[in-house]
């Protein structure tokens, strides 16, 4: 989709090389630059796959070609704006500030490649504290999105992947992508920017229109929903399941199947309002069956279930072998999650 495109990433971590592996996996031609010395500090992070490569590193690099840098070293900094001014997207997810003090600015760069799609991700924004170094969690306290997570009367809880990041680095490549494309017509580059902030903020859309319209501020419910019931996970004989209803047709072949009220409970308003009494009522239902045959009973009268799998069991999973999305590079990893048909 990508070809012929050229990304020079100064990527670090995660959100900055997960944007350049999705374009690597559009079949752009990615080059990562690295501090000599230094290096991307995930090769360190997690569980080691070689002596200098770990499994966090490699799921967000895999395949690309790595170039070694000393900034201070004239020569290595001449390589780097050659590899800019041959380039169409540079990425970075440094603090600018350091960028800037080497002339790899975006006014600097513009007058050495006008054509050039310069996108970098921070933590606050173009703000005050745009030169703020932060982190994904940090953020997840920060922007409420964190409050939203855990039990009522618990510590709120991160999510269990650095989400934030995800979206960020994703926010990214969309914004990549858009400039891409208009630079088809005006045939310049353009400044793209995307915060941790401004992507949690985005994900809690909600939440925030329920507030700044309706002065309500959300709490914690679990793994309750906010607005429709109901949609948790509930205790059965050998484990738990996850069943998600998605309107009153669905609860009523729920209610039929595991002998609910559908008069009492007819309703998404009147369920919400009594929840409580609804949901002990469907655990006092869903304690007496297996997982397998209560899955099996939901999934043939067509109401949205599935089981709570671990990591191993999601692998061993039916629907996720079915997929065939793991790629076999040096080693394993997943696919982009993006599928094209002619």
């Amino acid at each position: 989709m990508l070809k012929g495109i050229k990304v020079i990433e100064f990527g670090r971590i995660f959100s900055a090389p997960l944007a350049g592996n999705i374009l690597k996996d559009l079949n752009a031609e990615v080059i990562k630059i690295e501090r000599k010395g230094y290096k991307d500090e995930s090769r360190h992070y997690g569980m080691k796959l070689s002596d200098d490569l770990s499994d966090y590193y490699y799921a967000l690099n895999s395949e690309k070609e790595v170039i070694y840098i000393d900034f201070k070293n004239e020569e290595d900094l001449k390589l780097v704006f050659k590899l800019i001014k041959e380039s169409d997207v540079l990425i970075h997810n440094s603090i600018q500030s350091s960028y800037d003090k080497i002339g790899i600015s975006y006014q600097n760069i513009k007058k050495l490649n006008p054509r050039l799609i310069y996108a970098s991700i921070n933590g606050y924004g173009n703000t005050d504290n745009k030169n703020t170094r932060s982190q994904d969690i940090v953020i997840q306290g920060l922007s409420g999105f964190m409050s939203l997570n855990g039990n009522e009367y618990d510590v709120p809880q991160k999510t269990g992947v650095p989400v934030i990041d995800y979206v960020t680095g994703q926010n990214l490549v969309i914004g990549i992508l858009a400039a891409l494309l208009e630079r088809e017509k005006t045939n310049r580059g353009k400044e793209i920017n995307c915060s941790l902030l401004e992507s949690a903020l985005s994900l809690i859309q909600v939440e925030a229109t329920r507030y700044l319209n309706l002065d309500y501020c959300e709490k914690r419910k679990g793994n309750r929903h906010y607005s429709i019931a109901p949609y948790n996970s509930y205790k059965v004989k050998d484990g738990f399941i996850i069943i998600a209803i998605a309107n009153d047709e669905m609860f009523f072949r729920l209610a039929d199947l595991i002998g609910l009220d559908k008069e009492k409970f007819q309703t998404n308003e009147k369920r919400i309002s009594k929840i409580d009494e609804l949901e002990g009522k469907i655990n006092e239902k869903l304690i007496k069956y297996p997982k397998k045959e209560i899955l099996k009973l939901l999934k043939e009268n067509n109401i949205s279930a599935g089981p709570i799998n671990d990591i191993k069991e999601a692998f061993d999973s039916t629907e996720v072998k079915d997929l065939k999305n793991i790629k076999k590079g040096q080693f394993k990893s997943i696919k982009l999650p993006i599928n094209f048909y002619d």
